[in-house]
Parts: C-alpha cells; structure tokens; sequence
C-alpha cells in the first residue's frame, strides 16, 4: 500500500482550513504606524495591506512546516492551562474575546487573548503565549530579549480592551542543540544552553499611553497601535487597499522579504490601477 503521511496530513488540515470573511481589524494583524504614516513591521503579518486582505478572506497558503510550527504554539496554550491549578490565582480564563471601536470607523478591532490571570485580591493580569522554533528566534528572544513589534502591538491591544494594563509576553523555545553542535562563535554569540525554556516579557500600559517593557520605555507609543488600527480600518471601510508598504524597524528584516503576497503588490503597483479586484486577482495567481 501507499500512503505518503505527510502529504495526507497537509491535506486533510487544508481540507479543513477556512479563514473567516470579516469587516475587522484583527488582533493577529496588530501593527505600529509612526506619526508620519508610515507603517513599521516586524513582519508581513502587521502589513496594513496584508491586514486589508485578511477582511476579504484572502490569507496565504499554510504549508507543512507552518502547521508544525503552529501545534508548538497549541501545545504551549495547553502547558500555560496548567496554572488553574495554582494556588496564587483565583482563576485563568482562556481564549476571552476582545473588541475595540475604532475612532474615524464603524470597523471594530476583533482578537482573543490568550489567558487573563485573576489574583486573589482581584489584581489581572493579560498573557498572550508564543512558541520560538529556530535558532536565530531563540538568540533574539532568549539572548538579546527584542520582541516583534507586532507582538507587543497584539498584547497592549488586548489590554486595552479589556481595560487591563499589565501584561505577559511568554515565549517557549522547544529547542535542544547541544553545544558539540554549534561553531565556537555560534556558543559565544548564545552564551547559554540551547534547551526547552520560557522567556517571559512584563509589560505594561501607562495611564500617558506609554508602553514599557521590563520597566524600560518601549520606542513606540499606544497612539502608534491605534494608528495602526485606524489605518486599516479606513481602508476596509472605503474598500481600498492601503497603497504604502511597510518598513523594517531598524536593524530588522524587510517585511515583505517572506510575504507570500510579495510579487502580487508589485505587479498590482506597477498596474497602476489600484482597484481591491485587481489585488485579490493578483494575489491568486502567486
């Protein structure tokens, strides 16, 4: 008999896999727009266009690796779910819906937080999970402590929303490298163990819309989210993709660099007719 696993695997989730039509920003999609309007990505996934295309059900193909990478994710949410059984808490409620009006919109910001922690004395806290599956993610998370701006848009989103203003950024590493593996300079630049960890960011909202994280004044402000959210809002409400790309963050990647989308905006571009039809009709053809 033949049977290819892991083909049948990919197609039986793509099989199963719809991505819902909504006139919404969402959470997912959460993204910074400095006061010029310029948008700020860490990646695609924050792009306003991208945001934009979301709304209309468009969303890039998964491939095998991706639906490993997101089980690591789930698995995670399932480890986190162990803390109902902690004593310091009163309860840990999961997946709570959040939505946001949106100023200048009749277009709502829609997401689900990953877990809100109550204390006993009544004291919440907002914790969005997030699984690291390479080695260079490990060094930045684990090492250097940066975040995606797009993280820490999501979660200071989700704060906002639920009227809470402390938040946990919580990020596992499933990774196991033993150091006989790497290059000297490879060990240097780690300087730790590479083995299964959490890394956890505090982060916190300030009553001026100052965001810090670990207590050091994060570079963009709760006006730079909401901006974000009111861009792509707009251009949902009009109907018309947003018509200027993302930039990196400095010293980040091109965020367009791993867009599945990426050829379909240029050819949409160079068109010249910036129609929604012309877009979508472009994207289906990458």
């Amino acid at each position: 008999m033949s049977f290819d696993l892991k083909a049948e695997l990919l197609a039986a989730h793509n099989s199963t896999r719809t991505e819902r039509v909504s006139r919404a920003v969402r959470g997912g999609n959460a993204g910074i727009v400095n006061d010029q309007g310029v948008p700020i990505a860490s990646d695609s996934g924050s792009c306003p266009r991208m945001a934009f295309l979301r709304s209309h059900g468009v969303q890039g193909a998964l491939n095998f690796t991706s639906y490993l990478t997101f089980s690591l994710g789930y698995a995670f949410e399932a480890f986190f779910e162990k803390l109902r059984d902690s004593s310091k808490l009163k309860t840990l409620d999961s997946q709570v819906p959040v939505s946001l009006p949106i100023e200048g919109s009749d277009i709502p910001f829609q997401g689900t937080a990953d877990f809100v922690l109550t204390f006993h004395n009544g004291y919440q806290v907002v914790a969005d999970t997030k699984s690291v599956s390479s080695l260079r993610s490990f060094h930045s998370t684990f090492v250097e402590r940066k975040l995606k701006l797009n993280y820490v848009a999501q979660l200071v989103s989700y704060m906002q929303a639920l009227g809470i203003n402390h938040g946990l950024l919580v990020a596992a590493s499933f990774l196991y490298v033993p150091t006989d593996w790497m290059t000297a300079g490879k060990q240097r630049a780690v300087g730790r163990k590479v083995e299964p960890d959490i890394a956890v960011f505090d982060l916190r909202l300030l009553s001026d819309g100052v965001i810090t994280i670990d207590g050091a004044p994060f570079e963009y402000t709760l006006r730079d989210i909401q901006r974000h959210r009111e861009t792509v809002a707009q251009a949902i409400q009009r109907n018309e993709p947003p018509r200027i790309r993302p930039v990196a963050p400095v010293g980040g990647w091109n965020p367009c660099g791993l867009c599945p989308f990426a050829n379909a905006c240029t050819t949409w571009e160079a068109g010249g007719e910036y129609t929604t039809e012309r877009l979508i009709a472009y994207t289906k053809q990458t």
